[in-house]
């Protein structure tokens, strides 16, 4: 099923103490606390049918149409919103512009969001007849070409790392010498909700969750990070402004380039890390590729990452790569700029 609930701060501080208050020190998640859950539903859509969980295209179109209702009664229920912004917990998936690990295909998620810009447009309250951002920070390896490539005309920011997202096996002394409590200070939406309180816009939000994420890796993470030799990163990509300008030019430079051959050869050589690759004044001639290396850091002005905490760090890794046609490997998927 797929469920939509309304929790104000008055009903957090009651079920985070659900075990005395609801439960009668019987747990967190006896009836009387689902009861409590359940009484904020606001919506309810399914369960869906055996039919429809056998057919990836039934289930995306039934999941489709649940958003799309779940995200008219959210604008509903706050109409003087200045910012709209989705959090998506959970793994990533092809990164091609799917939402919630491709259950909702590319092109349903294309129109579940073209329809909900069109309802923000009319929001006389809102900064932008957009999603202000789509936070994909907590999904595996989404900062990917193909993303930006369908959902940026959608949403003013984007935040997704490159890499796989989390990992962290701490020791029973690493746990005993962390301060816990930063996990959930700095989490993504602690973050959102302390700067949409803050009156901060979202350009400064945008920024304090990749600063935050930092934070968080090197104030609770890092000798845990060291020890796994783990890479992690995170990019706040100013997508509807800015990705349209680079992928143009870099259909120019495409289109200029002698050899197809070599363009396509020279992605593969950057391991599809989209920095590398712009970076190589080889294939894209020095002018180019200097202008081409200024619009990327205009599209990613925000970036962190473990490298300073990591000694095998992969050297083609700067926050955005090309999807790959292969698994997890050139040669890399340039259709989009190709084509």
């Amino acid at each position: 099923r797929v469920a939509f609930y309304h929790f104000d701060q008055e009903w957090y501080e009651t079920a985070r103490r659900s075990n005395s208050k609801l439960c009668d020190g019987g747990g967190w998640a006896c009836e009387a606390y689902q009861k409590w859950r359940e009484d904020r539903r606001l919506a309810e859509f399914g369960p869906w049918s055996d039919e429809v969980d056998g057919s990836p295209e039934k289930l995306s179109t039934f999941l489709r149409e649940a958003f799309q209702e779940i995200l008219h009664l959210a604008n509903q229920r706050a109409p003087d919103a200045k910012y709209v912004t989705l959090t998506y917990s959970g793994h990533g998936a092809r990164a091609d512009g799917a939402l919630f690990q491709g259950a909702v295909s590319v092109s349903d998620t294309s129109t579940l969001l073209q329809n909900f810009t069109q309802v923000l447009s009319t929001k006389t309250s809102a900064e932008s007849p957009r999603i202000s951002l789509l936070n994909f920070g907590g999904n595996c390896a989404e900062a990917r070409w193909n993303m930006l490539h369908e959902l940026h005309a959608f949403a003013d920011w984007i935040v997704a790392s490159d890499l796989d997202v989390g990992g962290f096996q701490m020791t029973p002394e690493e746990s005993k010498t962390a301060d816990m409590s930063l996990i959930k200070k700095l989490g993504d939406l602690k973050t959102i909700k302390n700067g949409a309180e803050a009156g901060e816009s979202i350009n400064q939000i945008a920024a304090s969750i990749v600063r935050a994420k930092g934070e968080l890796w090197e104030k609770v993470y890092q000798p845990t990070i060291s020890r796994q030799k783990l890479p992690q990163s995170i990019s706040a990509f100013k997508s509807f402004e800015s990705f349209p300008p680079l992928e143009a030019a870099l259909r120019t430079s495409y289109s200029q380039t002698a050899s197809a051959d070599a363009f396509d050869k020279g992605a593969s050589d950057a391991m599809c890390d989209v920095f590398s690759f712009l970076s190589m004044a080889e294939i894209h001639g020095a002018e180019r590729s200097v202008e081409l290396v200024n619009l990327f850091k205009a599209l990613r002005p925000e970036y962190s990452s473990t490298q300073s905490m990591v000694s095998e760090w992969p050297s083609k890794s700067n926050g955005l790569g090309f999807n790959w046609r292969g698994w997890k490997e050139p040669p890399c998927d340039l259709q989009p700029i190709t084509n």
